[in-house]
């Protein structure tokens, strides 16, 4: 019982480093397909999507793994104080919810500060 928190607080990391790596593997520069990196903010022009195909990747993969390295600890840490398992994945799974918020915060502001409107 002890390993299925684990597994599921890994779930939102792989899951953004899967999606980071597959964005780098093949980027989309076709606007209109809805492919790829798809918020308003790199819809804004063709420029600002082909920036957010190029940022996306790498900002996805860092705060993948890093969100990897938290998870593992954070969830060691909460089932070593004797935590409740479904407790350990609520909060395992809203760190993960706000990495991954914080990833699209920070792509689009990458976009909005080096593309010019």
């Amino acid at each position: 019982m002890i390993v299925l928190p684990f597994i599921l607080n890994l779930i939102i990391p792989f899951v953004m480093l899967i999606v980071g790596y597959q964005i780098k593997k093949k980027p989309n520069y076709d606007m209109k397909s809805q492919n790829g990196y798809c918020t308003p903010v790199a819809k804004r022009s063709q420029e600002s999507w082909d920036f957010g195909q190029k940022i996306a990747p790498i900002i996805f993969i860092s705060n993948g793994q890093t969100l990897v390295l938290i998870e593992l600890f954070l969830t060691y840490a909460m089932t070593m104080m004797k935590l409740d398992p479904e407790k350990c994945v609520i909060i395992g799974n809203a760190v993960g919810v706000l990495f991954l918020f914080l990833a699209f915060h920070m792509t689009d502001s990458e976009i909005e500060n080096n593309i010019q409107m």
